[in-house]
């Protein structure tokens, strides 16, 4: 498959050409090699993986049945999957007492960003996430010596749909550029990243530890 930049109704567009090429049916990914440069990643699609990499990392070292993942693709072209994802949990984890989503803007779409930190988005594009909670939150776990910073964004992730579920965070860790051939994300972040998301999971533990020592 090759991909050219064509010119369509005064637009560009990229449009791809093959002789397996279906339209509608035919899938494809810009052919880049990942790179690492010091603290630096660089490559496609960065933003799912990284992110991926991080939830996945931070339940495995958590270690414990109360703690869940779903993995939802709802980029800019399938928002739709987010509300199945969403009624998924409705029906099948009606006791849920937090959800953490995870994802990733463009640097320059959030307050005081910096690739090397991870932060808690009070504030999506028009919508307020749980904003007293994400506050009292962040509040928490910075004494407890995670590094975080409380911020807002200009974009935004399909968070809020999961809002009436449970007291809900948005956790943003940024990149230089999205959606496009490459760009870089940094491991200082990424790992900071992974040990924000642990810390969320295990105060979900100890609070929901210290209700059952009660009752």
């Amino acid at each position: 498959v090759m991909g050219q930049v064509v010119f369509q109704n005064s637009e560009e567009r990229l449009a791809i050409f093959g002789e397996k090429v279906r339209p509608y049916r035919t899938g494809w990914t810009f052919k880049e090699e990942t790179l690492f440069d010091g603290d630096f990643v660089e490559g496609k699609a960065l933003d799912p993986r990284i992110t991926v990499y991080a939830v996945a990392e931070a339940v495995k070292a958590i270690s414990d049945p109360r703690i869940g993942v779903v993995f939802v693709m709802a980029e800019e072209c399938a928002m739709d999957v987010a509300q199945k994802a969403v009624e998924f949990l409705r029906r099948n984890a009606p006791n849920l007492e937090l959800i953490a989503n995870a994802d990733v803007p463009h640097i320059k779409n959030i307050g005081d960003g910096r690739l090397d930190m991870p932060a808690i988005r009070v504030f999506e594009g028009t919508n307020f996430i749980d904003p007293a909670f994400g506050i009292r939150m962040a509040d928490t776990l910075l004494a407890q010596g995670v590094e975080l910073h409380l911020s807002a964004a200009k974009s935004g992730s399909q968070t809020r749909l999961f809002t009436p579920l449970a007291p809900t965070l948005s956790i943003a860790l940024p990149s230089d550029n999205v959606h496009v051939p490459r760009y870089r994300m940094s491991l200082t972040g990424t790992e900071r990243c992974v040990r924000l998301l642990q810390a969320i999971g295990e105060w979900v533990i100890g609070n929901r530890t210290m209700q059952e020592d009660r009752e």
